[in-house]
């Protein structure tokens, strides 16, 4: 055997080797994303499974709901009354005429103006007995 041929042997040797391992990390590959699905599937299942038990179950079933404790309570008291430079907050109007083409308002409540009576405000104002109150319509001027 010649010199020529012992190289060009051991380049084709070499050349399978690679092949091999190449097919070997990519079955290797296939075979991690097929048993990482199968577990996903198995644990899919599980968690189906466990859903249909509990729902069908008495244990889990919701008989009544009861809501107590806030049902008299007005907006104020469910605020504290610390931390806030002003809990008294009004809004008078809802909506704009206007169709600025930088302006919320007219998309967020249309273009149809509302204004709340004056007296009705004044009312809250003085419900709240506020000292500082503030305004937080969007457009009260136009």
């Amino acid at each position: 055997m010649t010199f020529k041929a012992l190289q060009m042997a051991q380049v084709r040797r070499a050349t399978a080797e690679q092949d091999r391992a190449a097919w070997r990390s990519v079955l290797d590959a296939a075979l991690r994303t097929l048993a990482a699905a199968a577990l996903s599937a198995a644990l899919s299942l599980g968690a189906w499974q466990a859903w249909r038990w509990a729902a069908a179950s008495d244990m889990f079933a919701v008989r009544e709901i009861r809501f107590t404790g806030l049902v008299r309570a007005r907006e104020a008291e469910l605020l504290r009354r610390s931390g806030y430079r002003t809990l008294n907050t009004f809004e008078a109007t809802r909506g704009c005429v206007h169709a600025c083409e930088f302006c919320v308002v007219p998309t967020a409540w249309g273009r149809r103006p509302f204004q709340k009576p004056v007296a009705h405000i004044v009312d809250d104002i003085r419900r709240q007995r506020a000292k500082k109150l503030l305004f937080y319509d969007l457009n009260l001027f136009a």
